[in-house]
């Protein structure tokens, strides 16, 4: 389910910040769409720092996962405010490894961080834009030094700038929005000077098979239309999403409810994410997100070094293992998951919670 949160670190919109609600309905994973206000005089994050942490403790107090997206309200900041948010705002997210699932890339874009619209986000790039690729990497570079999962939203980013970091997950937020082989709103289709041959397809073939970590989303309607439930227990097979809101649009709560469709719904997400877990999603292997005496960690070792994690190509990604440590790594991070998701039941009981 999705709620949020405003640039004073205060639950808006809605919600009162509570997760009674919440945890009463079984849903114990929350997307929180986190505003951030560019006005003069409102740049002062330490309030929304100072809340962040005590969701960070309420969460923790309630055992429900966090999955954080920040936008600026009225469109995207100019770069020097959106580095110095990142600066700021990267140590506080660090804290919350342990509640954290994954973090939407979000900060750019025309609206909601969508990555679509901006300037620094437009809705075509071919990869070749200085100024775009910049921008793009300045965001997943910085959330990729927390040690914690990056989604983002366009299959084509993560093939222009990201591919093989083991690190980087994906959010379809109109799933099924023109229905089976559709294009889901912009999802599939806007790779076109990427793949020039049958872009659509590639694109959906690329999202299928060439990213390694949490893939999640919800559908939409106000693009297209809600998809048939037995259309979107085989995306969710298909595409091995690991969560889905559950809000939106309306009728997803009811598949859910179903006593048909329900088990098979849950018990899909729940195989997805314990593959991705397992790193059978993965080109590489994952940094271990279970590390450390806390049985209950989603994030990433305590001890990782935070600094910039590249690769030999320049861009962000986790460390080299060497071929002798990865089966026991691997072995040892699939043991501690499946304790923390038969314990917390945090995705047969997840539903949801993002866009």
């Amino acid at each position: 389910m999705s709620r949020d949160m405003d640039t004073w670190g205060e639950a808006c919109n809605g919600w009162d910040g509570t997760l009674d609600w919440i945890v009463g309905n079984q849903i114990y994973l929350l997307r929180l769409y986190i505003h951030l206000s560019k006005q003069p005089g409102e740049l002062d994050r330490s309030r929304l720092c100072d809340g962040l942490l005590r969701l960070f403790e309420k969460l923790r107090e309630y055992r429900v996962g966090l999955i954080p997206r920040f936008y600026y309200d009225g469109g995207e900041a100019d770069f020097g405010l959106m580095q110095h948010d990142l600066n700021v705002l990267t140590p506080i997210l660090s804290q919350g490894r342990d509640v954290i699932m994954t973090i939407q890339a979000g900060f750019l874009g025309a609206q909601w961080g969508e990555w679509w619209g901006g300037r620094h986000a437009p809705d075509s790039d071919h990869g070749r834009d200085a100024r775009v690729k910049e921008a793009k990497m300045l965001v997943v570079q910085s959330l990729l030094n927390t040690g914690i999962p990056v989604s983002l939203r366009y299959p084509r980013d993560i093939a222009n700038f990201f591919q093989n970091i083991p690190l980087i997950g994906w959010h379809n937020d109109a799933v099924l929005a023109q229905g089976p082989q559709g294009a889901d709103a912009g999802t599939f289709d806007k790779g076109s000077k990427l793949w020039p041959d049958n872009a659509l397809q590639a694109a959906q073939h690329f999202a299928r098979t060439a990213i390694p970590n949490v893939r999640g989303g919800e559908s939409c309607e106000d693009a297209g239309k809600p998809p048939r439930v037995e259309w979107l227990l085989e995306f969710i097979r298909e595409y091995r999403l690991c969560y889905l809101n559950v809000e939106y649009p309306g009728n997803i709560r009811g598949f859910f409810d179903d006593p048909t469709w329900g088990p098979q719904l849950r018990d899909a997400l729940e195989q997805n994410y314990e593959a991705c877990c397992r790193g059978a999603f993965c080109m590489a292997p994952l940094m271990d997100p279970m590390a450390g005496p806390d049985p209950h960690r989603f994030g990433a070792h305590p001890h990782q070094p935070q600094h910039p994690l590249m690769t030999s190509n320049g861009y962000p990604g986790a460390p080299a293992v060497a071929p002798e440590a990865k089966a026991s790594k691997r072995l040892s991070r699939t043991s501690t998951l499946r304790k923390l998701y038969r314990s917390q039941n945090l995705v047969k009981k997840v539903l949801g919670a993002f866009t």
